[in-house]
């Protein structure tokens, strides 16, 4: 009845325009993200559902930087062939910075006008500290490397501190190899994905119920903790995992309303749920 569709929530036509715009915009660069993937002159070594991930993980951060004019500055954690070099540079235009990283000296050689390679071992501080000096700090650092958990944590780590600027992403690949031993020679064993469940904590330390909270787990992460006030989010996709960095993060605070209603619930059962086993 007409009565009855007035208690139909539904959302504003602003509301509806953005979200209709923004599927309209993922869905396009995951067209061209393909594309390009596809047909490089140089070989590329990638798996079909990276491409919408890359899509959905990447279009906000693109459509701030095209609005803002500001130019996208990308590094690759290797390079092999350079065919994943050349389609970056196609993606995301022709004012974009490219740049690559592999630990085989052999891959220097493939620098060319439209991307710049350098070589090193990406666990190595001394090479993050001369590619920010070179190339200034990134928007985007994929790491598609040594797949050892060690080296992955080790990315994030120096995005942490300073390789990503003010805003940007780090999107870790293949992560399926934390799943294999082959990938844990680095002679710690680090578990990237129980790397990332610890970053989780670090971004969940935020939380205005754990703040000062003597009972909290995580009373030991710092409140100028690096994670914890630059890591915004974490997308976990098949194989891949998206770091969202954002600089000077606050802590939540609470927010909300006490409500005029009669008669509100007064017990509060949240803890009180048994296990059925």
């Amino acid at each position: 009845s007409r009565a009855a569709s007035r208690h139909i929530p539904c959302y504003k036509h602003e509301e509806y325009d953005a979200s209709r715009k923004l599927m309209s915009s993922i869905a396009s660069l995951l067209s061209t993200i393909t594309r390009e993937f596809t047909s490089t002159s140089r070989k590329t070594n990638k798996y079909d559902s990276y491409f919408k991930s890359y899509a959905q993980i990447l279009e906000p951060l693109i459509t701030r930087c095209r609005d803002n004019n500001r130019i996208i500055k990308l590094l690759e954690i290797g390079v092999q062939d350079g065919g994943s070099l050349e389609a970056w540079k196609k993606i995301l235009g022709p004012k974009s910075e490219i740049y690559g990283l592999d630990l085989n000296p052999e891959c220097a050689k493939l620098s060319c006008d439209t991307y710049k390679v350098f070589t090193g071992d990406q666990s190595n501080p001394t090479v993050w500290k001369n590619l920010v000096n070179e190339c200034g700090q990134f928007d985007i650092i994929i790491d598609d490397g040594s797949h050892i958990g060690f080296s992955q944590a080790k990315t994030v780590e120096f995005s942490l501190i300073g390789a990503i600027g003010e805003e940007g992403v780090v999107i870790i690949e293949d992560t399926h190899t934390a799943y294999l031993h082959q990938f844990e020679g680095d002679g710690i064993g680090i578990n990237f994905m129980d790397k990332v469940m610890e970053l989780a904590g670090r971004i969940n330390s935020r939380s205005a119920w754990l703040q000062n909270n003597p009972n909290s787990k995580l009373a030991h992460i710092k409140d100028d903790d690096a994670a914890r006030t630059s890591v915004e989010s974490i997308a976990i996709f098949e194989s891949i995992v998206a770091i969202n960095m954002r600089r000077g993060l606050p802590n939540s605070a609470q927010c909300g309303s006490q409500g005029s209603m009669q008669n509100a619930i007064s017990k509060d059962s949240r803890g009180e749920s048994r296990l059925f086993l």
